[in-house]
């Protein structure tokens, strides 16, 4: 299975032909120098925002910064974050311009779309709810709506032929952020069954085959392994999160750690494009 934007918008493809014939677009194209600053710009604000949401949500999960309110930690960010946020939209619309033709056809590129939304939607509750302390009921409809946006992304991550590699990292980063948040006595465990996980999920892939449906079916085979496997640690985990020290931030814990894996998911995806 395959969902990219030239197929969803088959009507999209001529237009993307037109720009890639506009002079700057082809002057762009052929200066690789140009190029290479935007996407050092990118990459950049990739790194501004991936702090300042990891700063704020990793104070919700009772990780970094016990001394300093989460109110506190949410001020502080909160410039970087929108810097973040306009600056990765804007270098990532200049390279995708510049790109239109390669990325239409590109499962990775149309997984990372809908995870960005989803990612920006959450983390816009998740600062709503700490600046405020409550949500509105329609900030309850558009968290209800980002977790649905990212559950699509992440099953397409996984039975997408090619990509489904990729959906690993997002439990391995699930992994890790569970088992630095969780109790020290249930550590191991966890730790464990990711490996466990893991292993299950690289004999699947490597078992079945890597042509055709051989690749599709090793890719749902192991990524089902991973979540019946892991399932007992996200419970055990998303537990020690809620009983944190911090018992005002306990309701956004897990999703504070949602948020984390939500713009983990966008950052595999982007990684992607490039072998898809």
């Amino acid at each position: 299975m395959t969902v990219n934007l030239r197929d969803i918008a088959p009507s999209i493809q001529p237009a993307a032909e037109a720009l890639a014939t506009v002079p700057v677009i082809r002057a762009v194209n052929e200066i690789a120098w140009i190029f290479a600053v935007v996407e050092t710009g990118h990459l950049l604000f990739l790194a501004i925002l991936g702090g300042a949401v990891l700063g704020l949500n990793l104070r919700l999960m009772g990780m970094i910064l016990p001394d300093m309110s989460s109110r506190d930690v949410e001020r502080a960010l909160r410039p970087w974050y929108v810097t973040g946020v306009v600056g990765t939209i804007g270098t990532g619309v200049a390279m995708a311009i510049t790109m239109t033709r390669t990325l239409l056809p590109s499962g990775a590129f149309f997984i990372k779309m809908v995870a960005l939304l989803a990612a920006i939607l959450l983390s816009h509750v998740v600062l709503r709810q700490v600046r405020t302390g409550r949500l509105a009921v329609r900030e309850n409809a558009v968290l209800a709506f980002a977790l649905l946006l990212w559950g699509g992304s992440l099953l397409l991550f996984a039975g997408t032929q090619g990509l489904n590699s990729g959906a690993m990292l997002i439990g391995l980063a699930g992994a890790g952020i569970l088992a630095a948040a969780s109790q020290p006595q249930r550590r191991p465990a966890i730790i464990g069954l990711f490996a466990v996980a893991f292993g299950a999920w690289f004999f699947a892939l490597d078992g079945i085959g890597q042509d055709g449906a051989g690749s599709l079916a090793s890719g749902w085979l192991g990524n089902s392994i991973l979540a019946a496997t892991v399932l007992p640690a996200l419970g055990s985990g998303v537990r020690d999160i809620r009983s944190g020290a911090d018992s005002a931030d306990a309701s956004l814990k897990p999703l504070a750690f949602a948020t984390t894996l939500a713009w983990v998911t966008v950052a595999a995806a982007g990684r992607w494009i490039g072998f898809s």
